[in-house]
């Protein structure tokens, strides 16, 4: 789907993206919604293998999430590690409205050597 269509159904600008967790109206009528998030997961997958073929977990530090953040900004904060490690690793966080003074787990990426 031709990401202007994607905007359209939307209502967004080029400039503006949805909120994190927001749901997404998509078009279904090229292909069946079973297809698109089997598609999709298979990708995410892909994704995920592959870097944790090319990183490995050093460590896990902890620390309590802040006032004003979110996973998003912890993620973008930590080095290199991407918002689906970070989810994968504090499970116990409702994603909608993390709470200050929650307890996080952020792992520590090392590369792996070839």
């Amino acid at each position: 789907m031709p990401v202007q269509r994607l905007l359209t159904l939307n209502h967004l600008s080029l400039r503006q993206s949805p909120p994190l967790g927001a749901a997404v109206r998509l078009d279904f009528s090229k292909v069946s919604a079973t297809q698109f998030t089997q598609r999709r997961l298979q990708y995410q997958r892909s994704l995920e293998e592959e870097f944790l073929r090319r990183h490995r977990i050093g460590a896990v530090v902890t620390r309590k999430l802040k006032s004003g953040e979110t996973l998003l900004s912890v993620s973008r904060a930590a080095p290199g590690v991407p918002l689906w490690l970070l989810q994968r690793y504090n499970t116990h966080l409702d994603l909608n409205a993390p709470r200050p003074g929650t307890e996080l787990r952020i792992p520590k990426v090392v590369a792996r050597v070839s």
